[in-house]
């Protein structure tokens, strides 16, 4: 069995990679989250860092951070029949759709989340 570093030249590994560079476009609207519960399984997973931009603007199947009954909680912006809807991945938390979801506001879209292995 035969491993490397797919594809990376010597060159590459010369020069430095930015991770503030590669993750962030907005760095004063630019947040960073560890993910409390297991609702965006197996996207996001239980611990990961969520890097949460506050100035874009959610497109149809962005996660976003939304803020539901005064809470910050994860969920996939959908919509339904030109209305938000927000689901989970995790069939055990319902979606949010309906006057209820009209009632909640986007308080950042998740660009990137970044996942420990020890």
């Amino acid at each position: 069995l035969q491993m490397g570093l797919f594809g990376i030249s010597e060159d590459y590994l010369e020069k430095s990679l930015s991770l503030d560079t590669l993750l962030i476009k907005d760095r004063a609207a630019t947040f960073f989250f560890e993910a409390s519960t297991d609702s965006m399984e197996p996207l996001i997973s239980k611990n990961d860092v969520l890097v949460v931009d506050r100035s874009t603007r959610p497109t149809n199947d962005d996660v976003v951070v939304l803020v539901f009954e005064n809470e910050l909680i994860l969920r996939k912006y959908v919509i339904v029949r030109g209305r938000p809807c927000y689901l989970a991945n995790s069939p055990e938390y319902l979606p949010i759709e309906g006057e209820v979801a009209d009632s909640c506001v986007v308080w950042g879209v998740v660009t990137s989340a970044i996942r420990k292995f020890r």
